[in-house]
């Protein structure tokens, strides 16, 4: 054994064992305290996270705020000869003038903001902007890489989201004040023969040397270059926990934490899917399994955003007592939901850490949403997507698209344009798509056998006997989908009773509900898994099997790869593990998702299922934070995660 792998195994015995000790000693401390939930919990959680600077603002990510003051140091591009200003900046912005889009390349960034690196370039400027910070005090540093004598610096120094202070602005410092505090920052050049205008409450420099900014009146640019240098290197440092996996937790950890941003509304910190789609949503955008599967791999390294990014979307619970489809800046979506993956998380959350307040804090709005699924989307025992109107939704144009619609239990689906759905009726008066989906009954029991468990451990034995009971009644039912013919569960047309023929990984997702029988399993993987016709390939799974014309589109949900498909297989793969399919989907998810990084050092919404590019369709997201679950199965896989099919394992008497 070299040097190098013996490294990497004990690195990753001290991780776990590490991990391991923590559990235990929070399940021990948090069930002695368990009756002290107070309801105040949350509110400390926000208040904690909420602090210090970093790139917050939602609407641009050169934009550094001070948390809880709300003050803001906005970096802002011009080009004199255009006379074009780049007053907002978002990562993966789109359009069709190339040049009026900034692109903007990610470097390092840690969570809570104490270093960030990036390079942006537009309409020919291209800089490096570095920044550290720690408590109030910040350095941020402007680096040159290329421009001319019309590329020009403008920074806006302003209170964010209504909050009350004034600014004072000279070339050399700004004066901030609120009632709660006061802020200096002070202009640092490198050069004396250059200096700073001010003109219209903006600082104006050109860019022809470096630049800083910083809270130390006493700081110069070589003083706030070693600054920051100490901070990478306290970054790369802190990494080095996790040098054995560092592949696959870099991209993961930087997608994440660049898409981590401040919602003033209701002074939350969330992780957007996208930055670039809250601009088009009116600021932020939650939508539902995204959001907690981006709770469920924070829980990795990040309690804290952890909780945070699953209680955001458990919170946003609507009158009807479901959580829907999406919350944004215009409101919610009240005719539909997603899939119903929280209390799994939730769960998941609560294995890792221990912290029984989350359960309470979530249980009663999990337990409504499971029951309105029963309620509302249940058609002759089976389970079918929809979309039901409400009062006035035609008021909210923003939202109201789709409402009592086909397209509205499409995207009630998560799988917008998926060809599973191609030609299924809509009945407007049931408000249900006219399909038995085999995807949402599927988690729909894993959501009732996970709330059971919680509700076991919270010492609600009436209420988990109750979701059992649902949990059996709908496996059976979906039983009654398997097509004993085609060696797989098929979705049933409701209206003309026959089953649908089109193929998705949400087919295997029966594996993860954990009712499929060893047999059905065996057949599923071997007839369909590992048929190069349908699933098997270079890069899996694709969204529509390989054999249909839908696949050849390779738009969206017909035919590319998607990270959430995936990793739903993958834990279905677990609890059966059948010959060689578990490790095959580790090693295609990991090669998938470390192409591109390897190659663009970014993560992409979705892939091509021939190719494994990312950036070959323009309805392919960069840094879509979701695209990291194809390394997120490994850290499963390898032990650094608590098995997710293992049970909460109580030691409490229950009544």
């Amino acid at each position: 054994m070299n040097n190098i792998i013996r490294y990497q195994l004990i690195t990753i015995i001290v991780f776990v064992l590490a991990t391991t000790t923590i559990v235990t000693e929070n399940s021990f401390a948090t069930n002695q305290n368990a009756q002290r939930y107070s309801g105040k919990e949350y509110q400390e959680l926000k208040d904690e996270v909420a602090v210090g600077w970093n790139t917050w603002n939602t609407k641009s990510v050169l934009s550094h705020v001070l948390l809880p003051d709300c003050f803001s140091l906005t970096l802002q591009l011009h080009n004199s000869e255009t006379g074009k200003t780049l007053e907002n900046a978002l990562i993966g912005r789109q359009g069709n003038d190339k040049n009026l889009i900034e692109k903007i390349d990610q470097g390092s960034r840690t969570y809570d903001g104490s270093y960030t690196d990036l390079t942006i370039e537009w309409q020919g400027i291209k800089i490096q902007i570095q920044s550290t910070a720690f408590k109030n005090s910040l350095n941020l540093l402007i680096t040159p890489i290329k421009t001319d004598e019309h590329s020009i610096l403008k920074v806006k120094p302003e209170f964010l989201w209504k909050k009350d202070g004034t600014v004072q602005i000279s070339n050399s410092r700004i004066l901030a004040r609120s009632i709660d505090s006061k802020i200096n920052i002070f202009t640092i050049l490198q050069e004396k023969s250059v200096s700073a205008n001010v003109i219209d409450s903006c600082i104006i420099l050109p860019l022809s040397r470096a630049i800083g900014f910083s809270t130390d009146k006493r700081a110069n640019i070589n003083t706030i270059k070693f600054t920051i240098d100490e901070a990478n290197k306290k970054f790369q440092a802190e990494n080095l926990k996790h040098q054995a996996y560092a592949d696959l937790y870099e991209p993961m950890q930087n997608v994440l934490a660049w898409n981590t941003v401040y919602e003033p509304t209701q002074r939350r910190v969330i992780s957007l899917v996208s930055q670039a789609w809250s601009e088009i949503w009116g600021g932020f955008m939650v939508p539902v399994w995204d959001t907690y599967l981006a709770a469920y791999m924070l829980s990795f390294d990040n309690k804290a955003l952890a909780y945070s990014n699953a209680l955001v979307v458990t919170n946003n619970l609507t009158s009807e007592g479901f959580v829907p489809n999406v919350t944004t800046g215009f409101g919610k979506t009240e005719d539909r939901s997603q899939p119903p993956i929280g209390s799994f998380v939730i769960k998941e959350l609560y294995k890792r850490y221990r912290e029984e307040w989350i359960l309470n804090e979530t249980f009663d709005k999990l337990l409504s949403w499971n029951r309105w699924w029963d309620r509302n989307r249940n058609y002759k025992g089976f389970l079918c997507w929809g979309s039901t109107p409400y009062p006035n939704y035609q008021d909210n144009k923003s939202l109201a698209y789709g409402v009592n619609e086909l397209q509205g239990a499409l995207y009630e689906s998560g799988l917008d344009n998926s060809a599973m759905y191609d030609n299924i009726p809509f009945d407007k008066e049931k408000h249900l798509m006219l399909l038995a989906d085999v995807g949402l009954m599927s988690f729909y029991v894993l959501d009732c056998n996970s709330l059971a468990e919680i509700a076991d451990e919270i010492n609600k034995p009436e209420i988990g006997r109750e979701l059992r009971t649902r949990a059996e009644k709908y496996a059976a039912n979906l039983q009654q989908l398997w097509n004993e013919k085609e060696g797989i569960f098929l979705n049933k047309n409701l209206e003309t009773d026959s089953a649908s023929h089109h193929l998705s990984p949400t087919l295997f997702y029966p594996l993860m509900a954990g009712v499929a029988t060893k047999e059905q399993a065996e057949r599923m993987i071997k007839e369909h898994f590992y048929n190069p016709n349908e699933f098997w390939g270079d890069y899996m799974m694709p969204s529509t099997a390989r054999n249909e014309s839908a696949f050849k589109e390779n738009h969206y949900f017909r035919g590319r790869i998607w990270g959430p498909m995936n990793f739903l297989v993958y834990l279905g793969l677990r609890k059966y593990n059948i010959g060689h399919s578990t490790q095959d989907m580790v090693e295609k998810s990991k090669a998938l998702l470390l192409k591109t990084w390897n190659l663009k050092h970014d993560v992409y919404e979705n892939y091509n299922a021939t190719t494994g590019k990312a950036c070959d369709v323009g309805s392919s997201q960069k840094s879509y934070y979701w695209g990291a679950l194809l390394g997120f199965i490994s850290f499963i896989e390898n032990g650094l995660l608590e098995a997710p099919e293992n049970p909460i394992k109580t030691t409490k008497i229950k009544k």
